[in-house]
């Protein structure tokens, strides 16, 4: 990584850790722990529909899964919050191979309408099994999230300021997993798949078991953030599950750029914070929501990341592209 580069995203790391001190009343740090909290769907969904350039149109209903399954497990089995976050990645994946073995059969946009009527078979599930998730009702009294040993050594992270930097950490810790991870062969890979499946198994790639593992790492970051958010507001229900939070999350990683590594954090943040912005202007708030994404679509077309780099004098560059930087 360069000098101008390493500054820039310097920079913006201070800039995050700067926030919740600029804005100091309780709503506005309640709005930045959502977009934070946000950006690991928009995060997950890079993965299989930027990196391995699948489009998953029910993906972002793992945020949901991953929220239920947190809940279920610290409500049902008492599970501290660290397993609940560990139970989650770890059934995230598992539901993600279930559902993807039999999607992945499938290509283009036949993998993806198939992963969306999964994503409507989930939510019929979670509103009509009462006795274990209360149905539309919702779950209520989630633990907030806390790491510690025993019951007098907890560090419970029981106010905005506090979770905001929890999920910062693990965003930030995410982010930096992901630009090694593409720089691995396997995440090569991913890319070969993207850009010319039959090419890429004709130099011994195997596409069905890239895109897999590459669904299922997609399946466990959403799912992470659905458990950090059911452990924030403390009640989950199956209004998790609709379709404008998919489509939402579609619109953060092209706003910030398909197949970057910072472009679905900065789209996933911008447009969790926009709504809330516009929140004065009830009336228009959704039309102005609108403006701004077309306004964003025409003038930064490779998204905002690509138009960062476009000022730096080059094109977007992802991890993989990204040796001699």
């Amino acid at each position: 990584m360069n000098r101008r580069k390493l500054l820039f995203f310097s920079g913006l790391i201070v800039l995050l850790i700067l926030l919740p001190w600029v804005f100091q009343a309780a709503y506005t740090r309640h709005i930045l722990v959502m977009a934070v909290i946000y950006t690991f769907s928009a995060m997950g969904l890079n993965v299989i529909f930027g990196f391995a350039g699948q489009t998953a149109f029910g993906l972002p209903a793992f945020f949901a899964l991953g929220a239920y399954i947190s809940s279920l497990l610290a409500l049902k089995l008492g599970f501290p919050f660290g397993l609940c976050l560990l139970g989650t990645m770890v059934l995230s994946a598992g539901f993600g191979f279930i559902i993807g073995y039999p999607c992945l059969q499938l290509r283009g946009i036949y993998f993806g309408i198939t992963t969306m009527a999964f994503a409507q078979i989930l939510y019929y599930i979670v509103s009509n099994w009462v006795e274990l998730t209360r149905g539309p009702m919702g779950l209520v009294g989630i633990p907030p999230a806390s790491f510690g040993l025993g019951d007098h050594l907890q560090f419970v992270f029981n106010g905005e300021l506090r979770y905001y930097y929890l999920v910062l950490v693990a965003s930030l810790l995410t982010l930096f997993f992901l630009s090694r991870f593409m720089d691995t062969r396997l995440g090569r890979g991913f890319v070969a798949i993207r850009e010319n499946q039959d090419l890429s198994a004709s130099i011994g790639i195997h596409p069905f078991w890239v895109k897999m593992i590459a669904f299922m790492l997609a399946c466990v970051i959403t799912g992470m953030g659905g458990s950090f958010y059911a452990h924030f507001v403390k009640f989950v229900s199956p209004i998790e599950f609709q379709w404008y939070f998919i489509g939402l999350t579609f619109i953060m990683v092209i706003t910030g750029g398909i197949g970057t590594i910072w472009g679905p954090f900065i789209g996933g943040a911008i447009f969790t914070v926009l709504p809330e912005v516009f929140r004065a202007v009830e009336t228009y708030r959704n039309i102005l929501v609108g403006a701004v994404l077309i306004l964003i679509v025409i003038f930064f077309p490779e998204g905002i990341m690509g138009k960062v780099a476009q000022w730096r004098g080059k094109r977007a560059q992802p991890a993989w592209e990204r040796k001699n930087a």
